[in-house]
């Protein structure tokens, strides 16, 4: 790969996503992408390769009605890219064609993969890739043998077990039903949903405790799981458990008449797991009420783990916020949690990530509001689903102006690397340059 000196890590990642999403758009606006056989609009083939590369999921077009199998393929291949990142299918192909790693390339994939041992990055890069193709394909077997057994013929069985297994894991939201409702039919196909479910979260948990969860499987109790590792489970299991008791409980009055109370709490449980970043749904979210809706927008803000195939400010950020505003109740801010003590530096790392997320949906909401003038709550929904990478509307996309879709589009970029790309990449030149200067300390009144 390149040397040190000649790379400029945070430009290739985002160039190396821009080409990818020109390319896909280009591949998408062709006539034989579409069933109808015509050119589909570039702005509209430029938004579905953008949500795909993003893994975000938001349609203008419904993919497994207006997509061809060349199409829905391409959109497949955007999402595994952008479920394993432009930079680690990039190492990974240079490690078959047996190139050498330099250290710029070892810092590059080994941030993308959170690994900070700069010497086991490839044994990492290795490891990872492997087993998200295991994954997937276990996901597929799961998947085409329950579309068997409930009335799907073998090639269609295969295709959508792939294509959900995949687009699952990816936490991409991208369903290829063609029925306008996303994965409402998983809810009829035997333990689909359930599948569907453990795929999302296994992509949500970040590829370090993955790798941590396995070298304690294989050492059993001689292999202590990191305080990362703890954190994000903790963090994981508590946002899934809080999320279904909530839309249990608000949705409880107009889901029971109409269904069992045991299909509402598996309806309860998945909108849990895929609003933070999934972007399935098993029902018309303009049926939900207010108060689920902002329930869900929390869970789109917040999104899943740290080198992870799903979006939002990540659950460590929302752990290190709810720290700090605990600590300024208590008067302490130690920010202590597991007997550890979270630094000042991660702390305000992870607040100014949290000010920039805040203020890009407020940007998308102006945005929004200006070129198309829809409701406020369909807008500000947009704009937490775009940045968070997640997918779920409320009807909205399919109608926005081609200026929207651009917003649109940006937000789905910050959402998915633009964030952390601007964020490290600032940290990283300002060490550089020595711009970071010490004054006399001072106070203002708040």
């Amino acid at each position: 790969m390149v040397q040190g000196r000649r790379i400029n890590p945070f430009l290739l990642v985002v160039v190396s996503f821009l080409l990818v999403m020109f390319v896909g758009a280009i591949l998408l606006s062709q006539s034989w992408a579409s069933n109808s056989g015509l050119r589909t609009n570039f702005i509209d083939a430029l938004f579905t390769s953008a949500s795909a590369l993003f893994v975000t999921g938001l349609a203008v077009l419904e993919t497994g009605a207006h997509w061809s199998f060349f199409g829905q393929l391409v959109i497949l291949f955007l999402i595994q890219i952008g479920a394993l990142g432009v930079v680690t299918i990039g190492g990974y192909i240079a490690y078959l064609l047996g190139q050498r790693f330099y250290y710029a390339d070892r810092v590059l994939i080994g941030g993308n993969l959170g690994s900070e041992n700069k010497g086991e990055v490839v044994k990492v890069l290795k490891t990872v890739v492997r087993y998200v193709f295991l994954i997937e394909f276990l996901g597929t077997l799961l998947l085409t043998v329950n579309f068997l057994f409930h009335g799907f013929n073998f090639i269609d069985s295969l295709w959508h077990g792939i294509f959900h297994a995949i687009s699952s894991f990816a936490n991409a939201g991208f369903d290829v039903f063609g029925l306008g409702n996303s994965a409402q039919p998983l809810l009829k196909i035997g333990f689909a949903l359930e599948i569907v479910m453990f795929l999302i979260i296994l992509g949500g948990l970040g590829f370090p405790v993955w790798l941590d969860v396995l070298e304690k499987i294989k050492k059993r109790s001689a292999h202590k799981i990191s305080f990362h590792s703890r954190i994000v489970l903790l963090m994981n299991i508590s946002l899934i458990i809080l999320g279904s008791l909530a839309f249990y409980l608000l949705e409880r009055e107009s889901r029971l008449p109409l269904v069992s109370q045991a299909q509402h709490l598996r309806e309860s449980i998945f909108h849990s797991v895929s609003a933070r970043t999934a972007g399935f749904s098993v029902y018309d979210l303009s049926e939900m009420s207010k108060p689920s809706l902002v329930v869900m927008m929390s869970l789109m803000f917040v999104g899943g783990s740290p080198a992870s195939t799903a979006g939002g400010i990540k659950v460590t950020v929302a752990l290190v916020l709810l720290l700090m505003l605990w600590g300024t109740v208590r008067g302490d801010l130690s920010m202590q949690v597991m007997k550890r003590k979270i630094s000042l530096k991660t702390a305000f790392r992870g607040l100014s990530l949290a000010v920039i997320s805040s203020l890009l949906v407020v940007f998308g909401l102006i945005f929004l509001e200006f070129f198309d003038d829809p409701s406020f709550l369909s807008a500000l929904f947009e704009s937490f689903s775009a940045i968070g990478t997640v997918g779920l509307s409320l009807g909205l996309t399919a109608s926005l102006s081609t200026f929207s879709k651009l917003v649109l589009i940006f937000l789905m970029f910050m959402g998915r690397i633009g964030l952390y790309v601007l964020l490290y990449g600032l940290i990283f030149y300002a060490k550089r340059r020595n711009v970071i200067k010490k004054y006399p300390k001072a106070e203002i009144c708040l």
